[in-house]
């Protein structure tokens, strides 16, 4: 069960009675918990969930004390108060403020970027390259044979949409490609998932396998990977390796083995 912190309440009355709509206090609750809100509803494993809720706690905390001691020159008057004082507090919340929205900001982006890869999501993609290429004069033969083990009835569709414009002779490798398609002789390859949790899913895609996490894992879990002979592919968003170095046991731990890390 997660166990959800509440912000001081202290700190909140306190933060609220030094501002000048006396509402600083209750802003800063409900960042918190709506951020708690958005938080709650990611499918991500409990363990996971409660480091990001501890640090969300943390994070808004730290912002709250000073939130709780800057006096609003409004409140304060004419009475003397430390004016070197009042602006470090100033520039202090400002600081916590804005690397907290980074860091929120930053977890959504990667969950909501995430996506498990699949053979739809790949052939989407080839079709776009066959088409920019296409626009840009560039030979577009290889990525067509591609697409067609990914989706056959993609492939035959482009592939006759292009070649009144290509015309691509019968002897041709596309050719015969086209014609093994429509006699229905072209298996459709796809992605073959080896593993995933919560936390990452592992598969094998073109002669690679490739790992790809929810969220960027910290340094520790980085240089494990790289000392099992991982390495990390921009175009995919995952880490990759050959299969002849795959290691399912080792794959099958990383969720418990690296748990902190994740």
């Amino acid at each position: 069960m997660l166990n959800i912190k509440e912000l001081d309440k202290t700190q909140l009355q306190r933060a609220n009675s030094v501002s000048f709509n006396n509402d600083r206090g209750d802003i800063r609750d409900k960042i918190y918990k709506s951020c708690i809100d958005e938080i709650l509803k990611w499918n991500i494993s409990e363990v996971k969930k409660q480091k990001i809720l501890d640090r969300l706690y943390q994070k808004n905390m730290e912002i709250l004390k000073y939130e709780a001691s800057f006096i609003s020159v409004i409140v304060s008057g004419p009475a003397k108060y430390d004016e070197l004082k009042r602006e470090k507090e100033a520039g202090k919340i400002v600081e916590l403020a804005s690397d907290f929205n980074v860091w929120f900001s930053n977890l959504e982006k990667q969950y909501k970027s995430y996506k498990n890869p699949s053979k739809e999501d790949l052939a989407n993609k080839k079709v776009e390259e066959i088409m920019k290429s296409h626009k840009l004069g560039l030979d577009i033969k290889n990525e067509l044979i591609d697409l067609s083990n990914l989706d056959n009835k993609k492939f035959i569709e482009l592939f006759e949409k292009f070649n009144p414009i290509y015309k691509w002779k019968k002897n041709t490798v596309i050719y015969k490609v086209y014609i093994a398609s429509k006699n229905g002789e072209i298996k459709e390859k796809d992605i073959e998932i080896l593993f995933e949790d919560e936390n990452f899913t592992a598969y094998l895609k073109k002669g690679r396998v490739f790992i790809k996490f929810v969220f960027k894992p910290q340094a520790q879990l980085k240089f494990a990977l790289k000392k099992k002979g991982y390495w990390w592919n921009s175009r995919e968003k995952s880490w990759s390796t050959y299969p002849s170095r795959l290691d399912m046991a080792w794959i099958k731990s990383i969720s418990s083995k690296y748990e902190k890390y994740l």
